[in-house]
């Protein structure tokens, strides 16, 4: 990824920087080296540059604007890109994808190693810790399960166009611990997205709360979508006046209470819970609309600072407990595959 980039950039004073940045780089879709360095690359060959660079939008040209990077930062600001003048861009490929947030992960050997529960041909599943997230949001960020992963494996392929996640088939939310899966390859990943959502991927998890509100073993069938008034909540859709509660359209989501077990004389409960679909915060939103939020979820749970005196670890009591794939999806012809992350040494047992 060596490559040198280099792009002229002459304002025609009608555009603002960002506009004529965006569009120098959606010509490096055609490239002929650029071509031939992601075919060479340990996670690029999976995509193209049509992919990475045929829809650049303005937000994403502004971070390289932002990096410092471009010739001529007096001009960084200018509501409009004067007509004549001029900017040049010349960097090496990876630095400039780097800028861009379009670049892979690197994982420094001092990491910690990925507790690797199992691994085949096809699939790479780690046990995630608490506190770690599922994949980096920028391309310089240091740690995340995905570094963790590519140390182990590391030409695990970019999927959905998005480079910051070679291999991650799904994601867990930072403060949820438990089994995380990756795929080694393009053809695993078309194998297994097509049946993740449709009920033959078993994904059990346990959650810890403090109540039970009105919730009841059985199947749990929720539309959830996004909170008007919050950009972390998810909240459940039940009659029409929700649909003013929320931004966008709801998502149908589907779960099943397995069992709940008391815990320290009641005090505490064990929720196993097992999904079907895979909507953003679909445990944690579920439960909280029955009353009974996780314990240590700062965004459901309003009790958080309350409830965590005398627990053991400062948490969101959130586990992905079993992942059960389908024998057809397995290494082993015939025979499912169940992958299981312990319990942490700190979990409440009793």
């Amino acid at each position: 990824m060596n490559t040198l980039i280099s792009l002229s950039l002459r304002g025609d004073g009608t555009r603002r920087l960002e506009e004529h940045v965006a569009e120098a780089l959606q010509s490096l879709r055609t490239h002929s080296e650029i071509h031939a360095a992601f075919r060479s690359h340990p996670n690029l060959y999976s995509v193209t540059p049509e992919e990475i660079f045929g829809k650049i939008s303005r937000g994403r040209s502004n971070r390289l604007i932002e990096s410092g990077f471009l010739s001529d930062n007096e001009l960084v600001g200018d509501a409009l890109f004067g007509r004549g003048k001029t900017l040049e861009i010349a960097l090496p490929l990876a630095i400039l994808m780097a800028a861009l947030d379009l670049y892979p992960p690197v994982p420094s050997s001092a990491l910690p190693p990925a507790e690797i529960l199992t691994e085949n041909e096809d699939f790479l599943a780690l046990s995630k810790p608490s506190d770690l997230a599922s994949a980096p949001l920028h391309s310089d960020e240091p740690d995340s399960a995905v570094h963790r992963a590519l140390l182990s494996s590391p030409r695990m392929p970019v999927l959905r166009a998005n480079p910051l996640e070679p291999g991650l088939v799904h994601r867990l939310d930072t403060g949820t611990s438990g089994v995380l899966l990756f795929v080694k390859s393009p053809e695993a990943f078309a194998r297994i997205s097509g049946v993740w959502n449709s009920g033959k991927v078993k994904k059990e998890y346990r959650a810890i709360t403090e109540s039970t509100g009105s919730l009841k073993l059985g199947r749990v069938e929720l539309w959830l979508g996004h909170d008007a008034k919050s950009k972390r909540r998810m909240r459940a859709v039940v009659d029409p006046r929700d649909q003013k509660a929320i931004r966008g359209e709801p998502t149908r989501s589907v779960s099943e209470i397995k069992s709940i077990r008391e815990l320290d004389g009641g005090r505490r409960f064990e929720i196993q819970v097992t999904i079907e679909t895979g909507v953003h915060h679909q445990i944690r939103a579920t439960l909280a609309h029955f009353g009974a939020p996780i314990l240590g979820d700062s965004v459901y749970n309003n009790r958080t600072a309350k409830t965590l005196s005398g627990v053991p670890e400062n948490r969101l009591w959130l586990h992905a407990y079993r992942l059960i794939l389908p024998a057809d999806l397995s290494a082993t012809a015939g025979k499912s595959l169940e992958i299981v992350a312990p319990l942490p040494p700190s979990w409440l047992t009793g």
